[in-house]
């Protein structure tokens, strides 16, 4: 995420972190990864090794409806793993505390030394995003693929004609992952996830993210089981993905209100744009933004994806 701080400074901590970390530590509390960190331990000196991860087969999605909530894995253990919008999706367990986590051996060594600059939760996000996405690659392709690092815009950098996006929520991070070529007006992707059973709902949520067109169809996915919350909850989640795939154009803040988006009960979605760059009255000579999407139900979640490319305009 681009609006994200950036690293922690070292200069005139050490002091500082070998005093508190004297102090007792009330449990859940990450002073030790942080005194380690900044004292150059980081990420790479765990203290102690968890038990064989528990991952599942490809395919095969583990939450259910029934156990919302209740049910947790070995921290960057695979817990779904499903094919969606053209591609592998595939989410992780995202551990409580990296202190005492085991890192997977999927990792690079440059990946973990730019988290061990982060704080814990930045660090599990930005390190179960990486497992998610080489595991979704599969095997043979994750070991031609480097340290996967983040552009300026704050998306994964990938090659090999690979295309991945990341998302996370507090305790799973997942990828999408497509392979095959990409030239620089095909497509782009984003994939987000959203918990539709928040603790907290903001009821105004609807206000800020939907235009009056998008107000007016609620209800439409009634027979999938969703409310109307949390439709809006799905249509916050896929403009979210949106903004990932169309920013490799733009490269610009995108509002809610520059995307319209529309959904159907079979999973498929859509979105136009709003913006200047794309405005409605285009013509067949001007070039045009195609958006795509797909959304599915994972246990308590809703995993959205779309696609954005550049249909050009035939010049005349």
């Amino acid at each position: 995420d681009p609006r994200r701080g950036g690293p922690m400074r070292r200069w005139g901590m050490v002091g500082a972190v070998g005093f508190l970390m004297m102090l007792p530590r009330a449990p859940g509390w990450g002073l030790r990864w942080t005194g380690r960190r900044l004292l150059g331990g980081g990420l790479t000196t765990p203290r102690q090794t968890l038990s064989p991860m528990r991952c599942l087969p490809p395919n095969q999605a583990h939450w259910s409806t029934a156990s919302v909530g209740e049910e947790r894995f070995a921290p960057f253990s695979t817990v779904f793993s499903l094919p969606f919008h053209g591609g592998l999706c595939l989410g992780v367990q995202l551990p409580d505390a990296l202190a005492d986590t085991a890192l997977p051996p999927e990792l690079h060594e440059e990946e973990v030394a730019f988290a061990s600059d982060l704080s814990q939760i930045r660090a599990a996000e930005f390190l179960g995003g990486r497992v998610a996405i080489r595991r979704a690659m599969g095997a043979k392709l994750a070991e031609t693929v480097g340290p996967i690092h983040r552009s300026s815009r704050g998306a994964p950098v990938l090659s090999n004609g690979i295309r991945g996006s990341i998302s996370h929520k507090r305790h799973v991070a997942v990828a999408l992952v497509q392979t095959g070529p990409c030239s620089p007006v095909g497509g782009r992707i984003g994939v987000d996830i959203e918990d539709l059973h928040p603790t907290r709902y903001k009821g105004r949520l609807a206000q800020r993210v939907l235009l009056e067109e998008e107000v007016d169809k609620l209800g439409s996915l009634e027979s999938t089981g969703l409310t109307k919350d949390q439709e809006v909850l799905l249509a916050f989640s896929f403009k979210e993905a949106v903004y990932k795939a169309i920013d490799p154009f733009l490269e610009r803040f995108v509002s809610f209100q520059e995307v319209v988006a529309s959904f159907s009960p079979d999973g498929s979605c859509s979105a136009r744009m709003v913006a200047p760059e794309f405005p409605s009255s285009t013509t067949e000579s001007e070039p045009s933004l195609h958006i795509t999407g797909s959304w599915v139900q994972v246990g308590r979640y809703a995993v959205t994806a779309a696609t954005a490319s550049i249909v050009e305009g035939d010049g005349g």
